[in-house]
């Protein structure tokens, strides 16, 4: 009973904004199950990287303990390998993510206008997975090549 139509044109954006709301949570919901598929990705590429190398140098390794080296020095020498295994992969990825990012502000401001910033803890937090994830990986190819004994890891042959 309104003369003017106003609510009737407030019912109407209301609507509209709940739909836009509803579209933007499930653009969300499928942008981030994306991201999580895809650095899941990445940390199984980089386990089977870290322990594919750890497993083709059995035999050096094993070499290594038959002429004395300590466990504590083999494992000291595995987790510094599994250190350099993240330092190459932030030296691609740091700058490879800075420019998508940049190409990503490029392409979102020609429609619209924001200031380019680089989210600091968005980086933090993908250098501290990196090394989670090749710290985890050596430790675990550390784990395999221990119980092997240095006869089995000579004679062992991979293909």
């Amino acid at each position: 009973a309104d003369p003017d139509g106003i609510s009737a044109y407030r019912s109407a954006g209301v609507s509209d904004m709940s739909g836009m709301q509803s579209f933007a949570f499930l653009l969300r919901v499928f942008c981030g199950g994306f991201v999580v598929l895809l650095c899941l990705v990445c940390a199984a590429n980089i386990h089977n990287t870290v322990t594919t190398g750890f497993e083709l140098r059995a035999r050096e390794y094993a070499m290594l303990r038959s002429v004395g080296v300590t466990p504590k020095d083999f494992a000291r020498m595995l987790r510094l390998e599994s250190l350099f295994y993240g330092i190459k992969a932030l030296c691609w990825g740091v700058p490879v993510g800075m420019a998508v990012l940049a190409l990503e502000h490029r392409a979102i401001s020609l429609n619209f206008y924001s200031d380019f910033q680089v989210p600091p803890e968005g980086f933090v937090l993908a250098v501290v997975l990196v090394f989670a994830v090749c710290g985890l990986s050596g430790w675990a190819a550390r784990r395999r090549l221990a119980r092997q004994t240095i006869v089995e890891a000579i004679h062992t042959t991979v293909l």
